[in-house]
């Protein structure tokens, strides 16, 4: 129920939900929390457009670069 409400409002923001997944997050907890609690696990990419791919590190790296537009 909770995912399906999340795919709603990605696809009413504009997005197409296309990207569901199960995660593949070896070390990930969250799973004990959404035991407890309803919700769902979204991963929201914010990778910039304007700058090139190996410029850009991933989400844990010191050289990760947002596009903070994503965020409204």
């Amino acid at each position: 129920m909770e995912t399906e409400w999340t795919l709603d409002q990605v696809r009413l923001l504009g997005g197409s939900g296309g990207g569901l997944r199960t995660p593949d997050h070896a070390s990930e907890d969250f799973s004990f929390v959404l035991h407890e609690v309803p919700g769902t696990y979204m991963m929201l990419g914010a990778k910039r457009t304007d700058v090139p791919e190996e410029r850009q590190g991933d989400n844990h790296s010191p050289f990760v670069i947002f596009d903070d537009s994503v965020l409204r």
